[in-house]
């Protein structure tokens, strides 16, 4: 107990000779500093309040910067979504186009989401109704290309600018120029190519090669999906046979699936065909004929090369009924069947039965004359009633010979007919 006590005792003398209480204190301890940081943590604190009571204008919610930014923001998520709301999109960029006065800084982003947004519902549109939004979608584009705008937004603006440009019948070659600078920042590289090819067919003088080349693209697209790739591989196909490549073009239209529709698989199957009689190779274009005859698209046409195919294997008899056949149907090769029937009765044993045949084209002659489409075989028709008159009369068969000089008046030079 004594032992605690005195140090308390010693404390006491000291304070008990000092005049000030606070003297002792002051010399025995160390000066401390922990009370110098009262002054300008308070002052720290008033400014803050100061910055936030000036600052609050600018972050509340009545201030036009903060709404339009959310507002251009938005629209730019919706046309960023496939599925995104257009109109609601469109909706929000005019809502800052109403008030650009206030907003002069956002009026080209504005323009280009507005007109990107007509451009949207444009392609889901048809007649009257798509012509009008894609000219007011060029109209919105054209005004944000005079405005500032992002680099990386003028790329996407110049893409957008070539689209409509397409829709709305701008020369093909100022369409090429925009596409093809800016593919890379495409929407929707699909559409892209899509248009880029049609653009290059749509020159005065069309590029093949550079339309095969945007068509071969658009066909290495992993997003181009079987809807894309039929009609893709068709116009492939198309554009092969135009530049004299039947073994690609027919490789090219081999793939189009079974998913295409009925009109693209019968006219890639008939173009196969084609190509194939046109190398002379007569049983494998048959073949596909007789494919293309049961998918019954087009059967006049079918049958008329299932005929000249027939003929040029020496089976005159299964020619004739393919022939025959093809009159029958009545479509546009009813004249092409019946010349070529004509033909192949008058070098037979019965050369009076191809009379009914001259008499049949000559009526399709006169119909085609008084038509849009004037025939482009009169070469040929005009040979062949030369051809029977003469054979007629080596024969002797003036009845035959009188009765044809009738129909030979509508395809004869002035004259001809009376002479024979």
């Amino acid at each position: 107990s004594k032992n605690r006590r005195r140090p308390m005792g010693g404390q006491g003398k000291v304070m008990a000779g000092s005049t000030d209480p606070t003297t002792a204190v002051e010399k025995t301890a160390p000066k401390s500093s922990a009370g110098l940081w009262q002054a300008p943590v308070f002052v720290l604190g008033v400014g803050v309040l100061v910055a936030v009571g000036l600052g609050r204008p600018l972050l509340a919610p009545h201030n036009p910067g903060t709404p339009v930014r959310r507002e251009l923001q938005q629209a730019r998520l919706l046309l960023e979504n496939p599925n995104g709301d257009t109109v609601q999109a469109a909706k929000l960029a005019e809502s800052v186009l109403d008030d650009k006065d206030k907003n002069p800084g956002a009026t080209a982003e504005a323009d280009l989401l507005l007109g990107t947004s007509l451009m949207r519902q444009a392609a889901q549109a048809e007649g009257a109704r798509a012509t009008e939004l894609w000219a007011q979608a060029r109209q919105r584009l054209e005004a944000a290309d005079k405005e500032k705008i992002t680099e990386r937004d003028r790329a996407r603006l110049q893409y957008r600018l070539g689209i409509v440009g397409y829709h709305t019948h701008d020369k093909p070659e100022d369409v090429v120029r925009r596409i093809k600078a800016s593919i890379d920042q495409a929407d929707d590289q699909v559409e892209g190519y899509t248009v880029l090819t049609q653009a290059y067919l749509n020159l005065e003088k069309p590029d093949l090669e550079a339309a095969l080349d945007a068509n071969l693209k658009l066909r290495n697209l992993p997003e181009a999906n079987e809807d894309v790739l039929a009609p893709a591989r068709l116009l492939g196909g198309e554009l092969e046979l135009r530049l004299e490549h039947p073994a690609l073009a027919r490789r090219v239209l081999e793939k189009v699936g079974a998913r295409a529709t009925p009109e693209i698989k019968s006219k890639a199957l008939r173009l196969r065909a084609r190509s194939f009689q046109d190398e002379n190779h007569w049983a494998e274009a048959a073949a596909l004929w007789q494919e293309a005859k049961a998918d019954g698209q087009r059967p006049s046409e079918v049958l008329y090369n299932l005929g000249v195919c027939a003929d040029r294997q020496g089976q005159t008899d299964e020619a004739a009924r393919f022939w025959e056949e093809c009159i029958q149907a009545g479509e546009d090769e009813t004249r092409p069947a019946a010349l070529a029937l004509a033909a192949l009765r008058l070098k037979g044993s019965k050369p009076e039965t191809a009379l009914e045949m001259l008499a049949l084209i000559a009526d399709k002659t006169k119909s085609a004359e008084d038509g849009a489409h004037p025939p482009t075989d009169q070469a040929a028709v005009l040979k062949l009633f030369q051809e029977a008159g003469k054979t007629y009369l080596d024969k002797h068969n003036y009845d035959l010979a009188v009765r044809l000089a009738e129909p030979f008046e509508h395809i004869g030079a002035p004259g001809e007919a009376k002479e024979l």
